[in-house]
């Protein structure tokens, strides 16, 4: 019977809220929001510090993930990179300028190759960032730096058949 009136007039009944009130205020989410986005926070683990320092009230990682999806946050895989020494990025563009008007034939002579790594201590782990998903940059703080004295490199390589 309750539900037939409030079916007939639903436009002038607000709909109440039901379950839990929030531990946080609005404020705060935004706020956590804020922080993840500019790299002030890198992992859930720290938004439960902040919202214990600002609201004195303990919530599972689980609630702050909860609070950046409300905000439209979308978490994503840091991208993995080496730091290249100033040499290295000198080479790179030299070799770049070197090679700027070869033709096919002279890259036919070249042998291409990969690298895969090993991790000897640890892991790679993977690393987390939050974001808008219609923000397409990549910040500083979306990329996580390897450790070098860690890693074993696998080098193969592909050569190009040789035209007799």
């Amino acid at each position: 019977m309750v539900s037939k009136i409030r079916n007939l007039h639903k436009e002038h009944i607000p709909i109440e809220k039901r379950g839990r009130p929030s531990k946080v205020s609005k404020k705060t989410k935004v706020l956590l929001a804020r922080h993840f986005l500019y790299g002030k926070l890198e992992n859930l683990r720290q938004g439960q510090q902040l919202v214990q320092l600002i609201h004195g009230v303990q919530v599972h990682r689980e609630t702050i993930r909860n609070y950046l999806n409300q905000e439209g946050y979308k978490v994503y895989v840091k991208h993995k990179k080496r730091d290249l020494t100033r040499d290295q990025k000198l080479a790179r563009f030299n070799f770049a300028r070197d090679h700027l008007n070869w033709t096919i034939e002279q890259w036919r002579n070249v042998m291409f190759s990969d690298e895969t790594l090993f991790y000897r201590i640890g892991s790679s782990g993977r690393g987390f960032y939050y974001k808008r998903p219609e923000d397409k940059s990549i910040k500083e703080h979306h990329i996580k730096k390897l450790n070098k004295a860690a890693t074993v490199n696998l080098c193969s390589g592909v050569a190009s058949p040789i035209m007799a």
